[in-house]
This record gives C-alpha cells, sequence and structure tokens, in this order.
C-alpha cells in the first residue's frame, strides 16, 4: 500500500505544530524528508526532538544516520 506522503508530512507538522515537545512526530517526519533526500532539513528535525524533554534513543541512532550520509562524519561522532 502507497501512503499520501504529502498528508503523512501534513499531519505530522500539525502534530508538532500543537505538541512541539512530541517525541514521535519529529522522528516520523524526519524519515520522509530523509527519504526524499532532504538530509540537512531531516537533521534540523531530528536535532529539535532532541531539544526536547522526550527524547528517544531512536532520534539519536537517525541523526547519526542523517549525518553520515551527508558526509558529516565528525558531527555524527559527537551527537550527544
Amino acid at each position: 500500500m502507497l501512503l499520501d506522503e504529502p498528508a503523512e508530512e501534513g499531519a505530522y507538522r500539525q502534530v508538532l505544530e500543537a505538541y512541539p515537545d512530541d517525541a514521535t512526530a519529529p522522528k516520523n517526519r524526519s524519515l520522509i524528508l530523509e527519504n526524499r533526500g532532504e538530509f540537512a532539513e531531516a537533521a534540523g528535525m531530528l536535532e529539535h526532538a532532541l531539544s526536547t524533554p522526550n527524547q528517544t534513543r531512536v532520534q539519536y541512532l537517525n541523526l547519526i544516520e542523517v549525518l553520515l550520509r551527508q558526509g558529516l562524519a565528525d558531527s555524527a561522532q559527537v551527537v550527544q
């Protein structure tokens, strides 16, 4: 089954507007962005997620992956 990616991304944007500290929406939106090759925006979404009180281990791992895909190994090594 194919998903309606623009609608899905829009839903995550709405969640983030209403609940900026949500832990799931930024992670899922970053996956959409990463799949489209929008690595810098995906990294920014994950950095936002990691600045909230609801951080998850998966967000750290996803950020490292996005940074590596951008060729930013030095930045990936210092993700904390």
